[in-house]
C-alpha cells in the first residue's frame, strides 16, 4: 500500500482538464496544490487504446462481466441513444470489440451492488469459471480481497499502473506488500460520479450576508469551521411553529452516515517502513472531528438530519444551504430542472494547515476471479476498456456533462477542477462499509450518539481493529 503522491500537473492530465494533455481546455485558475513531488512524466499513448497493447486477433474471445444492474451503465451500454455519456461508453465498447475482434458479455447477478459477495463468493468457492471480472460494492470486494478469491493484478501480462487510466489515490491504497486484488479503472466513470461533495444553493449565501466561499476554496481558507461557522448562521422557521422540522430553512443538510466525510481529514491505516498496515493515526485530530461535527449536528438551529441515507427533497425546496451527495447528482433531472441558483464546493480542509483537499469517492470495485483461465486476454481486454474509458468516456463525463451542460457557473467548473484533482480512498473505511462498526465509521456513530465518551469509545474498538490490521497483514505478506 503505497502514499499516495500526486502532484496537480499528473492529476490536471489524468482527468483532461489540461488542453496539453489531451483533454477539454478548461479556465482552472486555481492556485490550489497537492500534495507530491515531481510530475508523472509518463508520455501518454497516442489513441484512445493504450498503444502499448499487441495488435492482435483474440479470436472472438469473450469478456464475461459480471455486475448489478444500477451499476452496469457505468461500463457498458448495449446501444447509443443520442445522451453524450452513454454513447461515449458505447463507442469504447465497441471499438475495443473492433479491435480486437473480441465480445463483452454483461450479467447483471442482483439489481444491486450490495449483493455481490454472496454471489462471486459461491461461485467462486464452487470453482464455477462462469465470469472474467466482478464488481460490486467496495467494501464486500475489499473483504473478499483476503480470502483468496482473486488473482493479483501486479502479476498480470498488460497492466501498467503508471497511467492514468489506473486512478493512483485507489489503486496505491488497494496494494499492499506488492500484491493487489481489486482494482479501480476507468473501465467504469462511476469513480467521478459517486464522488462526495457539497451542493451550495447561492441565493441562501448571499441572503444571509454571506460571501459565496469559492475565493475560500482558492486560498485554501475553505475548512470545517468555515463550513459549520456558515452553517450554523442559517435557520428560518418557515412554518412558523416555533419547533424545527423538516418544513425549516437550516444551513447544513445532513445524514448520519455522512459516508466518507471521516477520511477527508484522517486516515486512521497508513503503512509503516516495511510496507505493513499500521493502526497508526492522529487519534486527536479525528475526535476534534467529531466533536466538531457533534456541534453543528446536535448544538443548534443550523442543521437538519434526515435520516440515515441522503435525501435531496428540502435542499430541492430551498430549505438547504449545503447539501452533501454524490457529485452524480449535478446531472440528476430534478435538480436540473430546479429553480436553484446552486453551486459546487469540495469537502473542506480541517484546518489551513492541511496540504490539499480530500474529496471522498465510491464506486464498485472490479476483481478477477481465481477461476479464470485466460488470464491474457482478459488482461489485454482490461487495459483496452480503462484505456479507452479515460481518452474518451471520462471527458465525455467529466469536460462536457459536467463541466458545459450541468453547471450553472464559471466557479463550479474550477470547483470541479479541484474535486477531480483530489479524490481519496480510506483503506479503514473500506473495513466497515459493509455495515460493520468500527473506526472507518466512528464519526458516524458519534455523531448518532452524542452522549457517548469519543475517545472512550475509540479505545473500545482499537483491539478490533488491530486484528483485521493482523489478518490482512497476514494475508498480504503471504507467499
Amino acid at each position: 500500500m503505497k502514499k499516495r503522491f500526486l502532484s496537480v500537473i499528473a492529476l490536471l492530465c489524468a482527468l483532461g482538464l489540461l488542453a496539453s494533455c489531451g483533454g477539454t481546455d478548461t479556465d482552472n485558475t486555481s492556485d490550489t496544490t497537492s500534495a507530491g513531488t515531481e510530475a508523472d512524466t509518463t508520455a501518454e499513448p497516442e489513441g484512445p487504446i493504450a498503444s502499448y497493447l499487441p495488435d492482435t486477433d483474440l479470436g472472438g474471445f469473450t469478456l464475461r462481466i459480471a455486475t448489478s444492474e444500477n451499476t452496469v451503465d457505468f461500463i457498458y451500454s448495449e446501444e447509443s441513444n443520442g445522451d453524450i455519456v452513454n454513447d461515449a461508453v458505447y463507442d469504447a465498447v465497441n471499438l475495443v470489440k473492433d479491435t480486437f475482434n473480441a465480445d463483452i458479455s454483461v450479467n447483471c447477478y442482483s439489481e444491486t451492488y450490495n449483493d455481490v459477495s454472496s454471489y462471486a463468493r459461491n461461485v467462486i468457492q464452487s470453482g464455477d469459471d462462469a465470469f472474467d471480472l466482478v464488481s460490486g460494492h467496495d467494501g464486500q470486494m475489499w473483504q473478499m480481497s483476503a480470502e483468496g478469491l482473486f488473482v493479483n493484478l501486479r502479476e498480470l501480462k498488460y497492466q501498467d499502473f503508471s497511467q492514468p487510466w489506473w486512478p493512483e489515490y485507489s489503486n496505491s491504497v488497494l496494494e499492499v506488500n506488492q500484491k493487489q486484488y481489486n482494482f479501480s479503472s476507468y473501465m467504469s466513470y462511476q469513480v467521478l460520479g459517486w464522488a462526495k461533495v457539497f451542493v451550495m444553493n447561492k441565493a441562501i449565501v448571499e441572503d444571509f450576508g454571506m460571501e459565496l466561499p469559492y475565493d475560500s476554496v482558492r486560498d485554501g481558507s475553505w475548512t470545517l469551521d468555515r463550513l459549520i461557522s456558515m452553517s450554523k448562521s442559517v435557520y428560518r422557521d418557515l412554518n412558523g411553529n416555533n419547533t424545527q422540522d423538516d418544513k425549516d430553512m437550516y444551513g447544513f443538510i445532513g445524514y448520519n452516515k455522512l459516508y466518507g466525510f471521516q477520511g477527508s481529514f484522517v486516515s486512521c491505516y497508513n503503512e509503516d517502513a516495511d510496507g505493513k498496515i499500521t493502526l497508526n493515526y492522529d487519534k486527536e485530530r479525528l475526535i476534534t472531528v467529531i466533536e466538531k461535527m457533534n456541534s453543528l449536528y446536535n448544538g443548534g438551529e443550523g442543521a437538519y438530519i434526515v435520516g440515515n441515507e441522503s435525501d435531496v427533497t428540502m435542499f430541492l425546496n430551498n430549505q438547504g444551504m449545503f447539501h452533501y451527495d454524490n457529485l452524480s447528482l449535478l446531472t440528476e433531472k430534478d435538480l436540473r430542472s430546479s429553480d436553484i441558483d446552486y453551486g459546487v464546493l469540495p469537502v473542506p480542509k480541517f484546518d489551513e494547515n492541511q496540504s490539499d483537499y480530500s474529496t471522498p469517492s465510491f464506486f464498485c470495485y472490479f476483481a478477477i476471479p481465481v477461476t479464470s483461465t485466460e488470464l491474457d486476454n482478459i488482461s489485454l481486454m482490461v487495459e483496452a476498456l480503462s484505456s479507452v474509458g479515460y481518452n474518451n468516456v471520462r471527458p465525455a463525463y467529466f469536460d462536457t456533462a459536467l463541466s458545459v451542460k450541468y453547471t450553472r457557473d464559471e466557479d463550479s467548473i474550477e470547483m470541479l477542477n479541484i474535486i477531480g484533482d483530489t479524490l481519496t480512498t480510506d483503506l479503514a473505511y473500506l473495513n466497515t462499509s459493509a455495515g460493520i462498526t468500527g473506526l472507518g465509521r466512528a464519526l458516524m456513530y458519534c455523531v448518532s450518539n452524542p452522549d457517548k465518551g469519543i475517545a472512550s469509545y475509540l479505545d473500545s474498538i482499537e483491539p478490533g481493529e488491530q486484528a483485521i490490521i493482523d489478518r490482512l497483514n497476514e494475508f498480504f505478506s503471504a507467499d
